[in-house]
């Protein structure tokens, strides 16, 4: 058996050439929230103060476009659901908890 004659590469000193700044890494580990989701967001706010939601208390409820799609009390199974059953993009949806 020969011995192994590989050499280690010693680790590189100084920025990396195509190193993306601060900026674009945090851009892109938290990219800004699309206006559809913000405004989902918004009217859910707004409605939840005059008792709009009370029917849906205890539950997990799905909004697009203000609207509400779906209630459930597994966020994950109701995001899944009404995605599939309306066409909707799951990552559209706004999920929240009605106390």
């Amino acid at each position: 058996m020969k011995p192994d004659t590989t050499q280690p590469v010693p680790p590189a000193t100084g920025p990396a050439v195509n190193a993306p700044s601060r900026v674009q890494a945090e851009e892109t580990m938290n990219p800004p929230i699309p206006e559809e989701i913000l405004d989902s967001l918004r009217w859910i706010y707004l409605e939840a103060e005059p008792g709009s939601f009370e029917q849906y208390a205890g539950k997990h409820i799905a909004v697009f476009d203000r609207k509400v799609w779906g209630c459930s009390y597994d966020p994950d199974l109701l995001r899944e659901y009404v995605a599939l059953k309306y066409q909707l993009d799951p990552d559209r949806l706004v999920i929240t908890y009605i106390d």
